[in-house]
């Protein structure tokens, strides 16, 4: 097994984690508390660690031999968290978006020093943090709909996608409004939420982030 690959490896530990944590969230209580990397084995677990499996084995398939593969990976196993929870109970964890751009940072800062791109190191944080201020600016104006959570989570995903160039940053952020959209219309459609309940955003921001990432 080549280096690359061993991220599916660390998925199947992640599985019965990211359930564990979900479930913690949903009840209210400590996301890690004393023991937290303690788990057990669940169908739910096994649902997630078999997603999040498929999910690293597309992305190791497409970014193999890229110095971006551990940034993206990482990406992917702290993006299907945040899913999971915001999914589950409307809540998008500042400590799990801080892993997130924490991680991101350290891997991508390796790749940079790796390949010699300090610009695109140094592009990458100022996406992050010109996206950071205008969804902050966003959520000022047009609070409550957007949530702190989604303006974290946002400047989190803009350092990836900082990272190859501007226009990949606009294509992660129109392919995210638009995932919102279809989601929205749909769920209103089946009357699954009311006309003014708010969207969970965190699989629309996630998942434009990793289909922007994932094109040529």
């Amino acid at each position: 097994m080549s280096p690359e690959w061993c991220w599916t490896v660390i998925g199947s530990a992640f599985g019965p984690l990211l359930t564990a944590v979900t479930a913690r969230a949903a009840a209210g209580q400590r996301l890690f508390p004393t023991g937290w990397w303690r788990t057990a084995w669940s169908s739910d677990a096994l649902v997630t660690t078999s997603v999040l499996c498929a999910l690293l084995v597309l992305l190791t398939y497409r970014f193999e031999g890229s110095p971006l593969l551990p940034a993206v990976c990482w990406l992917a196993i702290t993006g299907t968290q945040l899913v999971l929870i915001d999914l589950t109970c409307r809540r998008l964890p500042h400590v799990i978006t801080g892993a997130m751009l924490l991680g991101g940072l350290v891997l991508l800062g390796h790749a940079a020093l790796r390949i010699g791109e300090t610009g695109a190191l140094l592009r990458a944080v100022t996406v992050s943090g010109v996206l950071f201020v205008a969804m902050l600016v966003a959520a000022v104006l047009v609070a409550p709909r957007i949530g702190g959570g989604d303006v974290a989570l946002v400047g989190a995903v803009g350092l990836y996608l900082g990272w190859v160039n501007w226009p990949r940053v606009v294509l992660g952020l129109l392919v995210a409004l638009v995932l919102a959209g279809v989601t929205a219309t749909v769920l209103l459609a089946v009357r699954r939420i009311g006309s003014g309940e708010r969207l969970a955003m965190g699989p629309a921001i996630v998942g434009g982030a990793l289909m922007a990432l994932s094109l040529p």
